[in-house]
């Protein structure tokens, strides 16, 4: 739908005012997030929330119908045909509107200011939640134009961007994985996995060349949203796959995790999801000085480590008790 809106035509998606809450992603023009950790905690936490709240899913870009998110969650998801229903009736897609509007709506990958503001999309909510998951977006007052109730991992971003330690509710952000699919043992021996991405997660030809030189793995699997990339790499060990792979974690026994260009992982899920499938971990290139600065990994891999059970989501997650006093104050 279109309005006018300041002399300007811009397009609007009004999301239905029943629910108590949405959950989405941010996005933008000439931008695809493709297949992300951050739409499993979508789907995450519909589930938890789902059972308390009238919840809805909105996708603006990346997700364009239910065939699509079926499978995805299919691939991972052990839910029974009642629970799909529920995902499947509530969950909505619209490209990339520039106005959107509802009740509530909670964002999961924080990126309000990158993709939002920076922009023009203006959004109409009595209230507004992000799951920080950005080590140079601010949400501050003087950063971003309306007010955002922000969950922070403060033990992350408390030293990042201080400013924000005053507005941020102390959160840790967790996974479902009491519902995850049980997987048999890889039956392919000695095969690693690598995960790349065309923008924050990319790996040169150069620093995979190293990786395979390094190790003694007879099979690389590469996850990547951009295979056509690396279509001049040449080694016949080497396989690219684009994300949402149909039991992916029989597929390889270890998961190599390369280090990023700027240095920060919010919420690394795939080593997580690798301690929970009993899959070794090598942490290629990442030594202490790494781990000094990318504070993300540093805490995902001391509760992957040590504190693991804190990050299974459960009913009782005090999520539940966040967002009902927030819809309802």
């Amino acid at each position: 739908m279109d309005v006018i809106y300041s002399g300007i035509m811009k397009n609007i998606f009004k999301l239905d005012k029943s629910y108590d809450i949405f959950l989405s992603l941010t996005w933008e023009n000439n931008h695809e997030h493709g297949i992300s950790g951050h739409i499993y905690e979508i789907i995450d936490y519909f589930y938890i929330l789902n059972k308390k709240f009238k919840v809805g899913i909105f996708f603006g870009e990346s997700i364009n119908n239910w065939l699509e998110f079926k499978n995805l969650i299919t691939q991972k998801y052990n839910f029974s045909e009642s629970e799909l229903k529920d995902y499947k009736n509530n969950t909505f897609y619209y490209n990339r509107p520039e106005i959107i509007t509802g009740k509530n709506i909670l964002f999961v990958d924080g990126a309000l200011k990158a993709r939002f503001v920076n922009n023009g999309t203006i959004l109409n909510f009595k209230n507004i939640l992000s799951f920080k998951c950005s080590n140079h977006c601010n949400h501050t007052l003087f950063d971003i134009p309306y007010k955002v109730k922000l969950l922070s991992d403060l033990r992350v971003y408390s030293e990042i961007i201080p400013e924000e330690n005053t507005i941020a509710l102390h959160y840790i952000k967790k996974i479902l994985f009491k519902k995850y699919k049980q997987v048999n043992k890889c039956k392919a021996s000695k095969t690693a996995m690598l995960y790349v991405t065309s923008n924050c997660r990319s790996i040169t030809d150069n620093l995979l060349t190293d990786v395979t030189n390094k190790y003694d793995f007879k099979k690389y699997i590469v996850i990547t949203n951009k295979p056509e990339r690396y279509s001049n790499f040449n080694d016949e060990r080497v396989e690219f796959i684009k994300p949402g792979i149909d039991k992916l974690f029989e597929n390889f026994n270890t998961y190599i995790y390369t280090p990023i260009d700027g240095k920060f992982d919010c919420s690394p899920r795939l080593i997580a999801e690798c301690k929970y499938y009993n899959k070794d971990v090598i942490y290629h290139g990442i030594d202490n000085e790494y781990l000094k600065i990318d504070s993300g990994l540093r805490v995902r891999k001391n509760d992957v480590k040590n504190n693991f059970k804190t990050l299974f989501l459960t009913d009782k997650d005090e999520i539940v008790k966040i967002i009902n006093e927030t819809i309802h104050r």
